[in-house]
């Protein structure tokens, strides 16, 4: 989304919007903090781009989790809060996917 906002006038916007649909607004790989402040990696696009698929790698306690759990964002009473980057927490995304 922010690409859309930041590129309004300088790329085409049909392009842009294809592009943002088919990466999807939070690629694969890219680490999320949810509504319930757990944090995931985006293993999957979802079929609404602000719904993906997450590997949850951290409970809402902050502490990692026994065993990770994908959950499917869309239907699901959590969302998206922010783009968490993996060195901030000194996590390697390849070793979860």
């Amino acid at each position: 989304m922010q690409l859309l906002r930041e590129t309004q006038n300088t790329l085409d916007i049909t392009l842009t919007r294809v592009f943002v649909r088919e990466m999807g607004a939070f690629p694969v790989g890219c680490m999320v903090r949810l509504s319930d402040l757990s944090v995931g990696i985006v293993c999957a696009p979802g079929q609404d781009p602000l719904q993906p698929k997450v590997r949850l790698i951290y409970g809402p306690d902050g502490l990692t989790t026994a065993t990770e759990a994908d959950v499917d964002l869309d239907g699901s009473p959590l969302s998206i809060m922010e783009v968490v980057q993996p060195d901030d927490l000194r996590e390697t995304v390849s070793a979860h996917l």
